[in-house]
């Protein structure tokens, strides 16, 4: 890698970039470095059996520089839910808002870690290393949300974080609209901003756009209302809070992290709802059903969610779908989800629910900001260079031409992908902007208690047992002669139907008992005493039988036994 001791300013992402999740991005400047944000990424069907994917920090111990802080924009887990890795690795103080630490304090907790957990505050000036970072107010889908104003040797630098421009927020608190003013008008060196509406024309509803829609639906339901949304939305928890107890309805809280968050947003004050109006969820069955609402978590109807019990009937739910209850997703699909969130409101549906989500009726609005406001930010900080940040590359890329539409010069603008950096540092009468080396930047897959002991060879083997199934071969050979001394055990899952027994499966077992004794009676006697070899070749013969047969492609495992009796 390059010295970075020069003076220059180095941006590079962890991740975040060309994918919406595992938000990380490391700014540099001599020996001193910043980690903005720290988020896991959420794992599509593509990664079977991984809970979340987390950024490789580890590369910056081979940086010159020093990591001297974590800076977090906002309390989503795509920007906080990879601290505990973090930590492990790389041991710094985290700068975050009221509600953010919060949230990660809770976290930490839980894994039982040691921190320096450090609160800040609109309009705070904290020095970090040879960074000044101020704190700037923003409106999005969670409270405390912030963008970073960054004093650096070469200028300044502003981090939207995620943002909407939301003039009528719920909790009165707009986007700082004049401090982006302010900057622009002093002068601004680089602007990172939050791309993921980019292909979205106009401006985003503000939130108490969906007031009238919730309120209608509320106000007409005779029986349960179920609202799925983040548990993090506390604006969203504190609307359909003053909804519903204007319709005579209490409100209880159903799934662990819903729970969590509304006690942490009472106790700091973000949250207004009386202990009287609020009722545990083992006492929902005995109220009268037009009397209550329940805040539940499972938007993404994630499968051990409390939606999704809900919709597969599971037993351990706490309560169960009746007639003429309605079940309202406030959310948005995260990509990968919308076949899971489908079949949850099928599920709902056929129970006798009246299930309401986006697409028909206006019960979410997003918290990233549209065209309209992404170019209202671009001429309030007027940026000389610019980088799109959160979202895929398409989205990236529209922002690049809004961006191009405000006056940013094109050569100015950069579309980076994870690992990459931009160097930027005086060039003769001038600063100029280039694009610096590539940091070997891999993702780190994280199932269970495993961290990063999953690896791209055995999710291929997921992949092809999830896709083919799986067939087992136990084959017990004389160590003397190699010939087969007790009969084969052969078991396969997700090939056939095994609740059926038919003689097609009867006979196709017999088939491949006869392609296993084929292919181990052809081998010589050296290769009969070699288990690896001997497994090979049932492995190769197995494969060519299903192909054959079936047209599928199962995982195989041989497993050869040997025996000394005679």
């Amino acid at each position: 890698m390059r010295d970075q001791t020069q003076k220059k300013l180095t941006i590079f992402p962890l991740g975040g970039l060309g994918e919406i999740g595992m938000n990380a991005m490391v700014i540099a400047y001599g020996e001193d470095a910043v980690v903005i944000d720290c988020g896991v990424l959420f794992p599509d069907a593509d990664l079977p059996g991984v809970d979340y994917v987390i950024p490789d920090l580890s590369v910056l111990k081979q940086c010159p520089f020093k990591v001297r802080a974590y800076v977090i924009t906002h309390g989503h887990e795509d920007h906080i839910g990879a601290l505990p890795y973090a930590l492990s690795i790389i041991d710094a103080p985290i700068y975050a808002s009221r509600f953010t630490c919060g949230l990660i304090e809770q976290k930490l907790n839980e894994w039982k870690l040691t921190y320096d957990l450090k609160e800040v505050k609109v309009t705070d000036c904290i020095q970090i290393g040879c960074f000044e970072f101020e704190f700037i107010k923003v409106t999005h889908s969670i409270p405390d949300s912030f963008a970073l104003s960054i004093q650096t040797p070469l200028g300044r630098v502003i981090h939207t974080g995620d943002f909407k421009i939301d003039h009528r927020p719920v909790d009165g608190q707009t986007t700082d609209l004049g401090r982006f003013a302010k900057d622009g008008q002093q002068g601004v060196l680089l602007l990172l901003s939050d791309s993921t509406n980019a292909e979205v024309p106009g401006v985003s509803w503000s939130e108490k756009d969906i007031e009238q829609s919730l309120t209608q639906i509320i106000t007409q339901a005779q029986g349960r209302v179920f609202i799925a949304s983040f548990s993090s939305h506390i604006h969203r928890m504190q609307l359909v809070i003053n909804i519903s107890l204007a319709c005579g309805r209490k409100i209880a809280f159903n799934g662990r992290s819903m729970l969590s968050n509304m006690t942490l947003a009472r106790r700091l004050g973000l949250l207004s709802v009386r202990d009287q109006d609020i009722v545990d969820m083992d006492q929902v069955s005995e109220l009268d059903p037009s009397k209550i609402t329940i805040l539940t978590t499972g938007s993404q109807a994630e499968p051990t969610s409390a939606i999704a019990k809900l919709a597969y009937r599971d037993p351990a739910s706490l309560v169960a779908i009746l007639p003429q209850d309605v079940v309202i997703f406030s959310s948005r699909a995260i990509p990968g989800n919308e076949r899971s969130i489908s079949r949850a409101i099928n599920g709902l549906m056929e129970q006798g629910a009246r299930v309401v989500y986006s697409q028909v009726a206006k019960v979410h609005t997003s918290g990233h900001a549209y065209q309209d406001e992404q170019r209202l930010m671009l001429n309030l900080v007027k940026p000389r260079f610019f980088i799109p940040v959160h979202g895929e590359y398409r989205h990236m890329s529209a922002h690049a031409d809004i961006a191009e539409s405000c006056g940013v010069a094109r050569e100015n603008i950069f579309i980076l992908k994870n690992g990459d950096s931009l160097e930027i540092a005086p060039h003769k009468y001038e600063i100029k902007a280039m694009r610096g080396p590539h940091y070997p930047i891999r993702k780190i897959l994280v199932d269970g208690d495993g961290v990063g002991d999953v690896n791209e060879e055995m999710i291929r083997e997921r992949q092809q047992m999830a896709h083919g199934g799986l067939f087992i071969c136990v084959a017990h050979l004389d160590a003397h002669d190699g010939h087969l001394c007790e009969p084969l055990t052969l078991k396969m899952r997700g090939i056939t139907d095994l609740t059926v027994s038919t003689q097609d499966d009867v006979s196709l077992l017999k088939e491949a008992e006869k392609e296993v004794s084929q292919v181990i009676a052809e081998q010589t006697r050296d290769t009969r005493l070699n288990q690896e070899k001997v497994e090979e070749v049932i492995r190769v013969g197995l494969r060519r039988f299903w192909r054959k047969q079936k047209g599928r492609r199962p995982v195989i495992l041989p497993f050869v036994i040997y025996s000394s009796k005679r």
